[in-house]
């Protein structure tokens, strides 16, 4: 049995890891270094990544803007996680544009999933805790404000 030249088992390992979630040019790098390739290997890889039509920063982007159905976050979070993973800041402008995040109304979405978890609590301390998660997923403030003054006045708030 002939052994896999180190090109090819690059080749495999940047499929799997693309086959599993959608990556980065710097992800999938990142991922080829720590399982040992070499840099004109991985440099090969990526290219033929990008020419087989699996490895696309912008759409990759996109993607992850869209993933917002399942853990919503705020655009500056996102952001944040973009450039994290590589993504050029004209990319994440372009993913963030096309996908109209209404952070208000995903905000709203997260408060009255959460509220239950602090149902018996002062408005004040669920307020503050709400405030406190939201801004960590990454919401504006301001944003974060006005949808909770909207949950202040409703019963199952308090």
């Amino acid at each position: 049995m002939r052994k896999a030249l180190p090109l090819q088992q690059a080749r495999e390992a940047a499929y799997r890891l693309i086959r599993y979630r959608a990556r980065s040019v710097q992800e999938l790098q990142t991922k080829l270094e720590e399982k040992g390739f070499d840099a004109q290997v991985i440099e090969h890889t990526i290219a033929w990544a990008h020419s087989s039509g699996l490895l696309n920063d912008a759409k990759f982007a996109q993607l992850w803007v869209n993933d917002q159905v399942r853990r919503p976050r705020g655009a500056r979070q996102l952001r944040w996680e973009l450039k994290n993973k590589g993504v050029s800041e004209e990319d994440i402008d372009n993913a963030l544009s096309k996908a109209e995040l209404d952070e208000r109304e995903l905000i709203r979405g997260l408060v009255e999933k959460r509220l239950a978890l602090y149902r018996g609590q002062p408005w004040e301390s669920q307020q503050r805790k709400l405030a406190t998660y939201l801004a960590h997923r990454g919401f504006a403030m301001q944003d974060i404000a006005a949808v909770l003054k909207e949950f202040k006045h409703l019963p199952s708030a308090h």
